[in-house]
């Protein structure tokens, strides 16, 4: 697997980890993310620490920012597979709530030098 898909797949780990940490039992995870969640977590170890504390860093206001969006409980969260994209859905994640959908396509395939950004 490549780096760029593990950094994405972290990022969308920890956008949703974020989101229910906020939410708490406002948010229905779908059955694919649980999964996607347990086989993510696993990698976090991987990437660059200075990328996660990046992720950790911006997730928060991702969460906001979608939180402000759809503006209304439960919100429920699905990761979508890759194979979503081959059909020409690039949706991560999509958020649904019971007046409102927002899809998310998340992206960090640019390498950056981080140690600017973080101090």
């Amino acid at each position: 697997m490549s780096t760029s898909n593990i950094n994405g797949r972290i990022l969308e780990y920890v956008i949703v980890k974020s989101l229910q940490d906020k939410l708490d039992d406002k948010c229905i995870l779908s059955k694919r993310t649980v999964n996607s969640n347990l086989r993510d977590i696993k990698k976090l170890n991987v990437i660059n620490k200075s990328l996660m504390k990046h992720y950790s860093t911006c997730s928060p206001l991702i969460t906001n920012w979608i939180i402000n969006e759809i503006k209304e409980t439960p919100i429920r969260i699905d990761r979508l597979g890759d194979e979503s994209g081959v059909s020409g859905d690039v949706t991560d994640i999509k958020l649904s709530s019971p007046n409102s959908i927002l899809n998310i396509s998340l992206k960090n395939n640019n390498p950056v030098d981080l140690s600017a950004s973080i101090s």
